[in-house]
């Protein structure tokens, strides 16, 4: 695997090593859900591969050189569905012509005693000792390639790290949590074909089997307002942290509020909403550790909003305090889920 080397003259490392896990970890889940892409690229990678593309058009490219109706998408879609055959006609002529052992197009075999081969010896002789002596130099990317005489100022000794990491265990991991958190925001939620945590049912009004509803609290309007977190606590610009369940995942949500409703009429405050969006934790909010050691942020890209009832908050408040919860805040998760546990 690459590592995250980052290269002299750029301002960030690459991300190649994260990019390419989650390439994988998305073809490992369509293999196993029968995703037709899967299918489709298992019999014809070509549609998923730019080479393909560039090779072809590089090749349509050279046969309509002087033609004067490129213009015509007709005609250049049935020159290039051709090329496949004039690929197979060139190959034929010059399998049938080219038989010049002396041509520079033909396979030849050099002698290990030739000139060509001592040179190329010596040069790389030459080059491997400097390095392991430490004494080699390389240009720059601001210097002007030319004689090493006129360019000695410009040569360096600097170099960049090996990029190659052969034992990639102990990355994996933390590929994976950067992954995962890159895929928290609502974003996803436009892909749900391809990522298998979005294919969540809408559990807004769903119940678990003792009747109650999936917030953890009771809805039914039987119980006294005190059970509530009172509606005025909730101000825009704020923010809230709730209750929430996810195929009997118990978890808790932290939310910023945008837009406060209003409580419905003959409804008690329970079933009052507001509109917000979701911050995602750095540790697993299904998990105990997120209420004191977790960090929320607000996840790149996100552009929906959620509708969240007042039945669920937990508790209200002014501000994250370098990205976690305030400590008033986070005993009172931690009193809940004494009380009645929020996670499984």
């Amino acid at each position: 695997m690459l590592r995250a080397v980052k290269t002299p003259g750029l301002k960030a490392s690459h991300d190649y090593p994260k990019r390419m896990l989650a390439y994988m970890l998305i073809m490992a889940y369509w293999i196993k859900i029968k995703h037709v892409t899967f299918d489709v690229m298992e019999g014809n990678m070509y549609l998923f591969m730019e080479e393909y593309g560039e090779i072809f058009f590089s090749t349509l490219a050279r046969c309509v050189l002087g033609d004067t109706i490129k213009a015509d998408f007709d005609h250049m879609n049935k020159i290039y569905k051709l090329l496949p055959v004039y690929r197979d006609v060139q190959s034929d002529i010059k399998s049938d012509t080219n038989r010049n052992a002396d041509s520079i197009t033909w396979h030849h075999t050099i002698p290990t005693d030739s000139p060509e081969v001592a040179a190329a010896a010596f040069f790389f002789n030459r080059t491997i000792t400097q390095i392991v002596n430490g004494t080699y130099k390389s240009y720059t990317r601001k210097a002007k390639y030319g004689t090493m005489v006129s360019e000695v100022s410009e040569v360096t000794k600097d170099y960049t790290p090996i990029i190659f990491n052969p034992d990639i265990a102990d990355g994996v991991q933390a590929l994976c949590d950067s992954i995962n958190k890159d895929i928290s925001g609502n974003w996803v939620n436009s892909y749900s074909d391809m990522w298998p945590s979005d294919d969540l049912p809408d559990d807004s009004d769903a119940q678990d089997d003792n009747g109650d509803n999936k917030s953890g609290d009771d809805t039914s309007g039987s119980g006294s307002e005190s059970e509530y977190v009172p509606w005025e606590d909730c101000i825009e610009g704020q923010y809230a942290v709730t209750i929430s369940e996810y195929e009997e995942i118990g978890a808790i949500c932290v939310y910023k509020v945008i837009d406060k409703g209003s409580v419905p009429i003959n409804a008690s405050e329970g079933y009052a909403t507001f509109t917000a969006t979701e911050w995602v934790c750095t540790i697993d909010n299904s998990t105990e550790a997120c209420i004191k050691k977790g960090r929320w942020h607000k996840p790149q890209r996100q552009t929906s909003t959620e509708t969240v009832y007042n039945w669920c908050v937990i508790a209200y408040f002014e501000r994250l305090e370098n990205g976690r919860l305030p400590k008033v805040i986070a005993d009172a998760v931690t009193a809940r889920n004494s009380a009645k546990k929020i996670f499984s």
